[in-house]
């Protein structure tokens, strides 16, 4: 059975506040490929949708490793994808070259990726949550439309925290 989630930074921060993201990805896990062997992705207005074909998950990271780009990472560091595959914290690491190399936009991925390795969980308190999210935004100043300034730094109060 196909199975669809939520990935990208709604998957992390769309319970933060004033998030504003541009689209809303999706990864959906199919068992076969209709027209393609690993992946293909699907854009929609403000919305995308990434296939993968179900594979074991040493194939999937190999892939990704090979083939993708360093925001890559993010689909694993979704818990339901992790669950969903098997993920282990040692096969998480694997991951790291991607981690070393993510653009300014995909930094906040490097602070979750850090609290799951060394805390071996992906359940991600809201100090991360929120730490990450400031690294997002800091990187997005044309999505903090609700502040004075574009650029000005965003500082949570502490009633602006992340609720999950």
């Amino acid at each position: 059975m196909n199975k669809k989630i939520l990935i990208g930074s709604r998957a992390f921060f769309s319970n933060c506040p004033n998030f504003n993201s541009k689209d809303i990805d999706y990864l959906i896990l199919v068992n076969k490929g209709n027209g393609f062997q690993f992946v293909r992705q699907l854009s929609f207005p403000h919305q995308c949708i990434f296939e993968f074909v179900r594979r074991p998950k040493q194939e999937m990271i190999d892939y990704a490793l090979q083939h993708g780009a360093a925001m890559q990472v993010g689909k694993f560091l979704v818990k339901e994808f992790a669950e969903e595959i098997g993920l282990t914290i040692d096969d998480l690491k694997q991951l790291q070259p991607f981690v070393d190399k993510l653009d300014s936009k995909h930094a906040y991925e490097r602070i979750i990726f850090d609290f799951i390795t060394e805390n071996g969980s992906w359940d991600i308190p809201d100090e991360v949550r929120n730490a990450a999210y400031d690294v997002y935004r800091a990187a997005r100043p044309d999505t903090n439309k609700h502040e004075n300034t574009a650029h000005q730094q965003y500082t949570p109060h502490p009633s602006d925290a992340c609720k999950i």
